[in-house]
């Protein structure tokens, strides 16, 4: 690196503040040891040096394979392994590292290996190619990462083979390659007879085949292709033409003119991103489209990558299914979606992981997520809200909560439908937010997690502020399974239109289910207005209580309190959110002294479906 590196070293007595490394030589070359002297106040046994630069000049980018420091006075040495990059273009990006001393001494990194790679093109009419050519060697240590093949000579020429060399870690093996090209310049269009990888350091060869065309106008139309390594001729991994099916729905709106890209993922790796060019009217309303794609030899499909790149005049994109199938095998994969892939649609995904749907051995579950926020003042958050789920098969990590503009309002009860492998039993839940937005801090009452095949059911309880101004300052909490006999019932109240239907007097509500009574429950705080029960009004309450079974009637009343006590009511609905059910209690009868029959109390059965 031609970039200024500091260093400060920190030991049992304090640290040594920031210092730049500078000989005055050309320090930190390739492969070369630099050394430096440092005089400061002795710091007793190091624990600690953090070491960076500030990525200027040409080249900033910086390898560090250790560093080695030695007291004089301690006659000791410590030695700080490191082996990754300080680059904000490589690796994690970070161009400062915090490092902690080893035992001994040893090497941080993997050692650097030259590959030689001999790239035929086939004998065809129009085999050249002028586009860029590109290739990631995959070996069983790692990845090579994508590497441009170009020198000062007009390659990939007609029956011409072009040598070319790069460095790398140690891949190990190597098992295939990926190599492609960008389809620009004058007849892109490429035929690839072979590619011979040599591992110079061992003088071992790894032939790999292909024979194929990497055209958009020949063949499948891929410039892209995986070519599986081969002994003697015999690929160790099979290619397979896979055919990918594609059912756009019938919804209005639901064709796209974006670019559609898929990975296939399987047993034995996955195919890399492809992106599906067809002719002009691919995705459009209600149409089903073919693709073909070559790859190795994927193993039992396990799921797909799907999506497009949002590009063209109203990109939203409605599928209903994907349906791959083996062309060597004959084995068939459905991949059921039906979902928006838009901006504006849905939950605003536009690229998803889509799980096979019945494979052997791999369950695909539906839950439904009720997210009910408390009624203290200020309980709403704007901020984006994630969530953890864990079970005792698997773990679903952070998955945004957001279907509306007015998710986590104050009283609100939010409900989400995730579809992902079966978890099993549920032990914990995280739930968080980003702290975003103007009054971010939000009071959580609690979660439901329901089985939407088998009606099991968890509820998190919470009950806690997740604010960095109120309770204990954590914005995400891990909640455990709490009491299942509890639930939250959303109650919906419609006062009827009826001149003077409205009451300022006290509301109760009994409910009566096959397994308990409740007590009689004040109707207090409606979430959706200030002055309750006013002509032809909606009022919200949330009950908590524990779960009464299938409700079998309810008794409504009202203490005949206030000036114009009588009371129109037309209906009652009632929603269990631990299972998702409603169910309506008309009345269209008055609550009056002076009206109807005279009762201010009304006993109420479910409406008739």
């Amino acid at each position: 690196t031609d970039a200024t590196v500091h260093v400060i070293l920190f030991g049992e007595h304090g640290d040594s503040g920031k210092r730049i490394l500078s000989s005055g030589r050309d320090d930190f070359e390739r492969g070369r040891r630099s050394d430096f002297g440092i005089e400061c106040v002795h710091l007793g046994v190091l624990n600690r040096i953090v070491i960076g630069h500030n990525n200027a000049g040409f080249g900033s980018a910086w390898f560090l394979e250790k560093v080695i420091v030695k007291s004089e006075r301690l006659k000791k040495e410590w030695f700080f392994l490191c082996g990754q990059w300080l680059s904000k273009d490589e690796g994690d990006k970070l161009i400062e590292r915090e490092l902690v001393p080893q035992e001994a001494d040893g090497t941080a990194s993997s050692p650097l290996v030259s590959y030689r790679v001999s790239v035929t093109t086939g004998d065809r009419r129009g085999a050249g190619t002028d586009a860029n050519v590109f290739i990631t060697v995959y070996g069983k240590n790692g990845d090579s990462g994508e590497v441009k093949l170009d020198n000062p000579r007009n390659n990939f020429e007609r029956n011409k083979m072009d040598v070319f060399g790069f460095i790398s870690p140690d891949l190990g093996e190597l098992t295939k390659i990926r190599v492609g090209h960008d389809n620009s310049g004058f007849g892109p269009g490429w035929f690839l007879d072979k590619i011979v990888v040599t591992d110079l350091s061992t003088n071992k060869d790894y032939f790999f085949l292909c024979g194929k065309w990497l055209s958009k106008d020949e063949d499948d139309k891929q410039i892209v292709r995986e070519l599986s390594v081969s002994q003697d001729g015999t690929p160790s991994l099979p290619m397979v033409n896979y055919k990918v099916y594609i059912k756009t729905g019938s919804l209005r709106g639901a064709g796209t003119d974006a670019t559609v890209f898929i990975t296939l993922y399987g047993q034995n790796g996955d195919s890399g991103k492809r992106i599906l060019d067809g002719p002009f009217g691919s995705f459009e309303r209600g149409k089903t489209d073919e693709f073909g794609i070559q790859a190795v030899d994927l193993g039992n499909l396990t799921k797909i990558r799907l999506g497009h790149d949002n590009s063209g005049i109203g990109p939203g994109w409605f599928v209903e299914r994907v349906t791959v199938t083996n062309d060597s095998n004959g084995s068939k994969y459905e991949f059921p979606i039906s979902r928006w892939f838009a901006k504006d649609e849905d939950d605003k995904q536009i690229e998803r992981d889509i799980l096979l749907n019945g494979a052997p051995g791999l369950g695909v579950k539906n839950y439904r997520i009720t997210v009910v926020t408390g009624s203290k003042r200020g309980a709403g958050t704007d901020a984006a809200v994630f969530m953890t789920l864990v079970g005792t098969k698997g773990k679903l990590e952070n998955q945004r909560l957001d279907n509306e503009p007015l998710n986590f309002q104050r009283g609100r009860v939010d409900i989400f439908y995730i579809l992902t492998t079966d978890l099993g039993d549920f032990k914990s839940l995280t739930i968080g937010h980003d702290g975003t937005g103007i009054g971010a801090g939000w009071y959580l009452d609690k979660v439901f997690v329901v089985d939407e095949e088998t009606n099991k059911r968890w509820m998190f309880p919470c009950d806690r502020w997740l604010a960095k101004d109120e309770d204990d300052g954590a914005i995400i909490r891990t909640l455990t399974p709490g009491d299942g006999s509890r639930t939250t019932y959303q109650i919906k109240v419609k006062t009827g239109t009826a001149k003077g239907a409205g009451t300022d007097a006290n509301v109760f509500l009994q409910l009566f289910g096959d397994k308990k009574t409740t007590d009689k429950i004040p109707l207090k705080y409606s979430f959706t207005n200030n002055n309750k029960f006013e002509e032809n009004n909606i009022d919200e309450f949330n009950i908590d209580s524990d779960d009464v079974g299938v409700i079998q009637k309810i008794i409504i009343s009202h203490d005949n309190s206030g000036i114009g006590a009588s009371w129109f009511l037309s209906y009652v609905d009632i929603i269990n959110q631990a299972v998702g059910e409603t169910i309506r209690f008309p009345c269209n009868r008055w609550l009056s002294k002076t009206d109807d029959d005279g009762k201010l109390e009304r006993e109420l059965t479910p409406e008739k479906k």
